[in-house]
């Protein structure tokens, strides 16, 4: 599906002798290296996408008449009934209704005096860019051909709130149940959709995106420019390497590859989110964060010791569950055993259960600090957010 497509790696394309592919233009911005041979790429003037922000790729050459009808319904998504009637109102060579939306077989031609198409040849080393909707043919100059294709496409606004909602909406049993066809089942759609409504404007945007996701968001939370806790994760990861390399029986490292974050360690972003905590609103839990003690994955805890917890978020809107945010965070003994007790006090959105993350700045205490450095971290993962009232 999508989602194997979007993780898949570069393609590597290959071709002998003289070959041509037709008019057609990506969905994802794409760069193109090449490696061997040299290729032709037309890019025709006259032919800019209508498409700002392209659902699928589309090409003049067809398979068979399905993909005519994929590529109909895609073009319909993105211009809907504007595109209909630039259709209907100017047919072409016979193409009908396939003009202006699923495109023509034909290609145009250029006024005279005005070229075609801008002409681009490409030798071992050179590289192409090609942004999403931007029509182009490739054509090999007789030679063995290799080159790599690059796609890069960040997920569609549709996409990421409607992952979101559908994270909220799986944690209700009505909204889990299997979905039927009959009097009943049109009743329950018409109650659930009221109820999809009240979980769509109760999202907030802060909970969908935490700190730790976005860039320059200010400057307590930045993503790069060199965060030194990754150091500690780097470390970690090569502690782990060798781990597996040595059989070790380390129980710690079945937790998989994921690095431990050390709260106590230092990091620049931690300044000023432990001001902003103890000057903004009261915290509350996310709806769409979870925390996962070490216990909890079957491996025992001693009391007085340091603990880790695993923190995801936003996982329920996809079929593999894969979390936008996933974390390890190691938790000194005093605030491990803290979290553990708010943790079975609290629920999302219950009054007064933002008491329970209350920090005391003026507590000097090494326990003190480092519930503080704890908070500061689950701030900065979306597991808690500022509370709306």
């Amino acid at each position: 599906g999508d989602e194997s497509r979007r993780r898949r790696g570069p393609r590597r394309g290959y071709s002998a002798g003289s070959s041509r592919a037709g008019l057609k233009f990506r969905v994802r911005n794409t760069t193109a290296p090449h490696l061997e041979g040299n290729t032709r790429s037309l890019v025709p003037v006259h032919r800019p996408s209508r498409d700002r922000h392209p659902l699928r790729a589309h090409t003049l050459h067809f398979a068979d008449d399905s993909v005519v009808e994929d590529q109909r319904n895609a073009r319909w998504l993105a211009g809907g009934d504007e595109a209909d009637a630039r259709a209907l109102a100017a047919p072409k060579n016979g193409s009908g209704l396939l003009h202006g939306i699923a495109g023509s077989r034909k290609r145009r031609r250029a006024a005279d005096g005005e070229p075609a198409a801008r002409e681009i040849v490409l030798a071992p080393g050179d590289c192409l860019y090609f942004p999403a909707g931007m029509y182009h043919e490739v054509e090999s100059l007789g030679d063995d051909n290799a080159s790599l294709n690059v796609s890069l496409m960040a997920p569609s606004w549709a996409e990421v709130i409607s992952a979101s909602l559908r994270h909220a909406l799986l944690r209700r049993d009505d909204f889990r149940a299997r979905a039927t066809s009959d009097a009943t089942g049109r009743d329950e759609l018409a109650r659930l959709l009221g109820e999809a409504a009240r979980e769509t404007s109760s999202l907030a945007a802060g909970q969908i995106l935490p700190p730790a996701l976005c860039v320059n968001v200010d400057s307590a939370f930045t993503v790069d420019g060199g965060d030194e806790s990754d150091d500690d994760a780097d470390d970690a990861d090569d502690a782990g390497d060798a781990d597996d390399a040595g059989d070790s029986d380390d129980d710690s490292s079945d937790a998989g590859v994921l690095p431990e974050r050390d709260v106590l360690a230092p990091a620049p972003w931690v300044a000023a989110t432990l001001e902003r905590i103890e000057t903004g609103p009261p915290l509350d839990q996310n709806p769409l964060g979870c925390l996962t003690f070490q216990e909890q994955l079957g491996l025992p805890h001693t009391k007085g010791e340091p603990g880790w917890i695993l923190v995801t978020a936003n996982f329920g809107g996809n079929e593999a569950l894969e979390p936008t945010v996933r974390e390890r965070l190691q938790l000194p003994c005093e605030a491990y055993e803290r979290l553990k007790h708010a943790k079975a006090q609290c629920k999302a959105g219950t009054p007064g259960q933002h008491l329970l993350w209350r920090c005391s700045g003026d507590d000097e205490s090494d326990a003190e600090q480092a519930w503080l450095r704890t908070v500061a971290w689950l701030l900065r993962l979306g597991y808690l957010v500022p509370s709306p009232s």
